[in-house]
């Protein structure tokens, strides 16, 4: 059982809500797994298997942007999207763990860091980025895919 009384079930983290279930930030662990509740504040819909940024800090950290182009990362990468997210909608991102299916933008090798791309995916970490790195490629891709499997640590 969560901290907030209630047993998750991969669905939960897999549904979207029009309003919140618990207090944005939240953390929740199954399974060896971590996953954090927040609001999508972009104008964009927030696709799954996508890193997702928090768009500000103090009460604004836990609203989240997908659209990483502006340079705009306010507290730094929460994690990747479990579902797909319209404007204003809530839902959890996988703060810690592996997601099999992220899309990556490019080329990377097995075991190497991969940062949060402005083109709303991953990409390999190359020690100049404008976004932090936030995981490792668990498994090597020779180009673009939308089923990457990367080891993600949000914050």
């Amino acid at each position: 059982m969560s901290a907030t009384g209630k047993n998750y079930v991969v669905d939960d983290f897999t549904t979207v809500y029009s309003s919140a279930i618990i207090q944005p930030g939240t953390v929740i662990e199954s399974e060896g797994y971590e996953y954090r509740f927040i609001q999508n504040g972009a104008t964009d819909v927030a696709t799954a298997g996508t890193p997702l940024a928090a768009l500000g800090t103090g009460d604004n950290k836990w609203i989240s942007c997908y659209d990483l182009s502006d340079g705009v990362v306010g507290g730094g990468v929460l994690g990747v999207a479990m579902a797909e997210m319209a404007t204003s909608e809530y839902g959890f991102v996988l703060k810690e763990g592996i997601y099999n299916t992220c899309t990556v933008q490019d080329a990377v090798g097995i075991g190497a860091g991969v940062c949060a791309d402005a083109d709303g995916g991953f990409r390999a970490a190359t020690g100049a980025e404008v976004y932090p790195m936030v995981g490792v490629a668990y498994e090597a891709q020779t180009e673009a895919v939308t089923n990457g499997a990367i080891y993600v640590k949000g914050i």
